[in-house]
């Protein structure tokens, strides 16, 4: 018999897709822009991202747009997940 610890311990390597795509898209964002965002300012849904916060950084992440979402599709293929547009 199992002890609960050992059951429970395969349900951890599940990660939400939501922290996943946040992830990627801070480091993406960072790459591209040089810009900091924080993963709570993210949330995915549908394929979007939809970014909140100051708009001078919300215009500087729409100017490169394509080369953001080149990069976060790149870091994402390993998860299936593919992101069409930023918001």
């Amino acid at each position: 018999m199992q002890k609960i610890t050992e059951f429970l311990a395969r349900f951890n390597l599940f990660v939400p897709i939501g922290s996943v795509v946040a992830k990627a898209a801070c480091e993406a964002v960072f790459e591209v822009t040089g810009v900091v965002i924080n993963e709570r300012d993210i949330r995915y849904s549908n394929g979007s991202v939809y970014i909140e916060g100051q708009s001078a950084i919300r215009t500087a992440i729409r100017i490169d747009e394509t080369a953001i979402l080149e990069k976060m599709n790149a870091k994402l293929s390993s998860h299936s997940v593919k992101v069409s547009s930023l918001r």
